[in-house]
């Protein structure tokens, strides 16, 4: 299941990936985020995708990465919780595409981290 809400008092878009997405389940998510980082005072988004059960393909998180360099504007703030089994190596392909597309991405093991450098941001 994938979730987004709208942004907080804090302008964070908090989206939650859970169990296992298929690509036009991330298609239909990436519709509502998009209206929603156009609303005022949204300032940055935070992925807790802790609770993916499956690690996604490394096709499909490229995939998925690409597809949100056309949804969030250049150096929007991204908070990312990967999910278990996320190595050096799928963060530097995601490093990779997204300094590509400039997207501001941070990988965050902490939530209270995450949200706190999100904080960072508010307006």
């Amino acid at each position: 299941m994938l979730t987004a809400e709208r942004p907080d008092a804090d302008g964070i878009i908090r989206i939650r990936l859970t169990g296992d997405p298929a690509h036009t389940d991330y298609a239909a998510l990436f519709r509502t985020i998009e209206t929603f980082v156009r609303e005022p005072g949204a300032h940055s988004a935070l992925v807790h995708a802790l609770d993916l059960d499956v690690l996604p393909s490394e096709s499909l998180a490229m995939e998925t990465w690409e597809d949100a360099s056309f949804i969030f504007p250049d150096h929007f703030p991204i908070a990312y919780l990967p999910p278990p089994g996320y190595g050096d190596e799928r963060a530097a392909l995601m490093k990779r595409i997204t300094d590509r597309h400039a997207l501001r991405v941070e990988i965050f093991t902490d939530e209270e981290a995450a949200v706190a450098w999100c904080r960072g941001f508010a307006g």
